[in-house]
């Protein structure tokens, strides 16, 4: 049962509870996963982003109670930042999208992700690689396009299909998690999120001696996006059953 809805007002996620200690290990231009939406933005100003460049998105969840529609109160959903620098007749284009988990416990960030673009002046992609397996280590999984770190050693990869590792498939949506979730409940392969391992994705052009103009990167705290998601239903489900007997207790009896 889902009941996710999301109105956009320019924001990110609500917040997040439980999330792993080793969370705030892995950074990505020093925003780390953890952080409170205050310190994520002063983390985004800190990297160079203007703050009025900073957007952010409300959500709630709708729930009906059998007759009537509901919805909890908005909460932060996702921070966007962006940043593009015109030079030698073309752009430079810097983005964060960066997501908060939903109430009943929250404030915390579970996933963030950066899109550059720089057709300008880019590094090789074997120069980004070796910079990125400077920064966090040899990758876990090295394909041609995507290098993953998982953590901590030992955790479970959520995103795991059969016995291989399915590249590429570091949620990018609060669908993504919510899926994988929901689909681990219902084959009861992981009984405890707790289990699943934070995961770091970067993507880029296969082509080694080739240019980097486009990377893309993904972290993600699937386990305290997945706990405070399966919270999360918990909380709107006791609020449906609250609203459920609220119209029961009004309602009128029949006139024979």
């Amino acid at each position: 049962m889902r009941f996710l809805i999301r109105h956009t007002l320019l924001a990110l996620f609500a917040g997040c509870f439980g999330f792993s200690a080793f969370a705030s290990e892995y950074d990505i231009a020093g925003l780390k996963l953890g952080m409170s939406p205050a310190q994520a933005k002063a983390a985004l100003v800190a990297a160079g982003f203007d703050p009025k460049s900073l957007s952010e998105s409300m959500a709630t969840y709708r729930y009906n109670d059998g007759a009537n529609g509901h919805e909890t109160e908005a909460f932060l959903d996702r921070i966007s930042a962006y940043k593009r620098e015109n030079r030698n007749g073309g752009r430079v284009v810097d983005t964060f999208n960066l997501v908060f988990a939903p109430p009943p416990k929250g404030g915390h960030l579970v996933m963030i992700r950066r899109n550059i673009s720089n057709p300008i002046d880019p590094p090789t992609v074997a120069e980004y690689r070796a910079a990125l397996t400077e920064k966090y280590g040899k990758p876990d999984v090295d394909h041609t396009s995507s290098s993953m770190w998982f953590a901590p050693r030992g955790a479970v990869n959520c995103m795991q299909i059969g016995n291989n590792v399915a590249a590429g498939t570091a949620p990018e949506a609060v669908d993504g998690i919510m899926l994988a979730v929901d689909s681990m409940t219902a084959r009861k392969k992981i009984t405890d999120p707790s289990q699943c391992a934070i995961m770091l994705e970067y993507r880029m052009s296969a082509v080694l001696n080739g240019p980097a103009n486009t990377v893309r990167a993904i972290l993600t705290d699937v386990p305290g996006w997945a706990k405070a998601y399966l919270a999360s239903q918990e909380w709107v489900e006791a609020q449906r059953q609250a609203a459920v007997k609220a119209r029961e207790s009004k309602a009128s009896k029949p006139k024979l």
